[in-house]
């Protein structure tokens, strides 16, 4: 009798974990494997109006002369996100660092920098993007009158200063992600180690040289590389400022493939989405292996955590 209710059971929570894996199973079959399977295959197709697909490789051939065609525009927006990119790596790792590691140790408004710096990750993005632009359009000017009596534009009207005002932005959006998983890392450390490195004599940097940072490095890697990974479609906030009208001049590659995307929805132009889609595909196959090489390099020469 016991073995018969032991069966039940088991076979109770057999049918309870499969009914809960359904669910997250076919969300990942349908809006991953059928959404990217499906953007693979528009890539090869034209769509004429009446709904008629026929299969041809003109896409792929148009967007990989565009690609490398500087009249097309593409090879600078491809250059403007890699700069972007790389630009916002270099300001944003060392401050998160050095922030995490100022949270870690408990400083003087520790609590207060983390809610700071995080607060911009929870706010809405659009109630965040306009008071900002309220602030840089508008009391900017009116600060800079008051003082020197001059009238200047504001810093996104100025084309000098309109990309800058933009990155920091973004970076300043974007910031306290980062931040606090590397300062949740930091604080999985166990103190013994800590109290062990101190010692043999370790403070400050070194601490935080050889024994923070060694430690939370799978963390950094994960970032890191999602960074990589989104370098050609990431917008860098330019919708949120200027929808579908911002300046060639500071455009990205993910501007311009969303941009394109939402206006062909707007205009119930279905045909130009084969284009994009073969533009997609070439961006993921230079992406692809770059992000993984990239992984592969950081889990190679990284700190070991021994």
């Amino acid at each position: 009798m016991q073995k018969v209710k032991k069966k039940v059971k088991i076979e109770r929570s057999l049918i309870f974990y499969i009914c809960m894996l359904t669910i997250p199973i076919l969300q990942f079959c349908v809006f991953y494997i059928g959404v990217n399977l499906n953007s693979i295959l528009l890539s090869f197709q034209n769509v004429s109006l009446d709904g008629t697909v026929v299969w041809t490789g003109e896409n792929m051939a148009k967007a990989f002369e565009n690609f490398f065609n500087p009249l097309s525009g593409l090879p600078d927006r491809l250059w403007r996100s890699v700069w972007t990119s790389l630009l916002t790596i270099a300001i944003t790792t060392p401050l998160c660092l050095f922030f995490s590691n100022y949270i870690y140790k408990k400083m003087f408004f520790s609590t207060g920098f983390r809610i700071l710096l995080f607060m911009p990750s929870i706010i809405s993005g659009l109630v965040l993007t306009t008071t900002y632009q309220f602030f840089i359009e508008r009391a900017i000017p009116e600060i800079a009158r008051m003082i020197t009596g001059e009238q200047i534009k504001g810093l996104i009207q100025n084309v000098d200063t309109r990309y800058g005002a933009i990155l920091f932005f973004y970076i300043w959006a974007g910031f306290g992600t980062n931040m606090l998983l590397y300062s949740n890392a930091m604080s999985a450390i166990s103190p013994e180690i800590v109290d062990s490195a101190k010692i043999d004599g370790a403070t400050g940097l070194k601490e935080f040289w050889h024994i923070s940072f060694p430690m939370i490095w799978p963390t950094f890697t994960t970032c890191f590389v999602v960074t990589v990974s989104g370098i050609f479609t990431n917008q860098f906030g330019l919708y949120n400022f200027y929808g579908a009208s911002a300046p060639d001049d500071i455009q990205s590659l993910g501007y311009y493939l969303y941009k394109e995307t939402q206006t062909n929805t707007t205009d119930g132009n279905m045909g130009s989405y084969s284009y994009l889609s073969a533009l997609g595909l070439i961006i993921t196959l230079i992406a692809v292996p770059l992000t993984l090489g990239t992984k592969k390099l950081m889990e190679k020469f990284g700190p070991s955590v021994e």
